[in-house]
């Protein structure tokens, strides 16, 4: 639970809900964690588009049902008590019928009705690891679960048409570059018979200590990479969104928040704590936290990476740095989506800082964009 409220002060929420989820897996009646997870959450609900109401009952009804429990003041004080009390009225405020506060919220579970065999393999993999860019965390078996709704809004000027186009294009790419990711990698884990004969017109030689090359291992590899370079893409929108005027080929996430001290001059004057979160997400990966994700990407990348069957040998102690076991490769890859997903989140979150100080008292009329797909 400390180290969920050390990412959460640190503005890294979404990570910071894990944590408490894991310390809530110790003890489901852990008060603090359940308060703790409840305030993280509420702090993301302006950005859940139409379940907006709903993360916030949730995280009310999470926090009123510990808010008298002995362990509380036991654990963190007066000082926590108060403070979920606070709480308790500002989610409260953003209802008109307290009424609301009481609601039950029953979601039924999503059809799987004329589901081919993989897309509902694809939905159960995805809502266990929590890959879906959402906040629907109370019942991931619901349709609500499984979709990436969230988006940017702006506020411009009526007469300015070109702002937010030139902004969701970056956006869409983003996610069209995670849900690519996502979807090589549940392909990576799928066994099919038309993928094994697509697999089989390649030649590989076979150098007889269990070394896998083939289509999945080649999936998996691709998901990790093109995860990756998600980190890269939310820099260059950062450098657009302020109009910095960084030349986008040569901007990368490790590296843009010390570029020619424009960044930091931002990060500073910004106080905006979801762009801490992905500035301190950039400071693991130079402090050696994100190491090995950095070290499977230039394998992959600029070299070779060998993934080996991890039920016949333990290639993970092999004494080859660009070598890894298929189980540990799979759960880096799924870290690195989890990690990639936050940072998408925390880009999201930014900008709904940054555009809600544009508010004033005057009258903002609402554009609805259209989300139809060319299919």
């Amino acid at each position: 639970m400390n180290y969920g409220n050390c990412l959460d002060i640190l503005g890294r929420g979404v990570e910071a809900l894990d944590a408490y989820d894991a310390a809530i897996t110790i003890d489901e009646h852990f008060s603090m964690a359940i308060g703790n997870k409840a305030k993280a959450l509420r702090f993301f609900a302006d950005i859940s588009g139409k379940y907006r109401g709903a993360t916030y009952l949730v995280a009310y009804q999470a926090i009123k049902s510990i808010i008298d429990s002995q362990d509380l003041i036991a654990i963190g004080g007066l000082g926590a008590r108060k403070s979920f009390e606070d709480e308790l009225q500002k989610i409260a405020s953003v209802f008109t019928d307290k009424r609301d506060l009481e609601k039950r919220l029953v979601h039924s579970k999503y059809s799987t009705t004329n589901l081919t065999a993989f897309e509902e393999y694809y939905l159960a993999f995805c809502a266990k690891e929590e890959l879906f860019l959402n906040f629907h965390l109370h019942d991931s078996q619901c349709e609500s679960a499984i979709t990436d709704p969230i988006f940017i809004s702006l506020i411009t000027p009526i007469e300015d048409i070109d702002t937010f186009d030139q902004l969701a294009k970056n956006i869409n790419q983003i996610k069209e570059d995670y849900a690519i990711a996502r979807l090589l990698l549940v392909q990576s884990q799928f066994k099919r018979e038309d993928f094994d004969n697509i697999s089989r017109r390649t030649t590989f030689v076979n150098t007889l200590d269990y070394a896998q090359f083939n289509l999945y291992s080649g999936l998996l590899k691709s998901a990790f990479k093109e995860a990756y370079n998600i980190l890269d893409k939310i820099a260059v929108f950062i450098n657009d969104y302020y109009n910095l005027g960084l030349r986008t080929d040569g901007i990368y996430f490790t590296k843009f928040w010390q570029t020619a001290g424009k960044m930091r001059d931002k990060i500073l004057e910004s106080k905006n704590i979801s762009l801490y979160a992905l500035y301190d997400i950039s400071q693991d990966f130079k402090s050696g936290y994100y190491e090995r994700l950095k070290a499977i990407r230039d394998a992959s990348t600029h070299r070779k990476l060998v993934i080996f069957d991890s039920m016949l040998t333990d290639s993970d102690k092999r004494d080859e740095k660009d070598s890894i076991g298929h189980d540990t490769m799979l759960g880096e890859t799924v870290k690195l989506l989890r990690l990639t997903k936050s940072a998408i989140i925390y880009l999201i979150n930014f900008v709904s800082i940054e555009e809600n100080r544009k508010r004033g008292s005057g009258l903002i009329p609402t554009i609805v964009m259209d989300t139809s797909q060319f299919l």
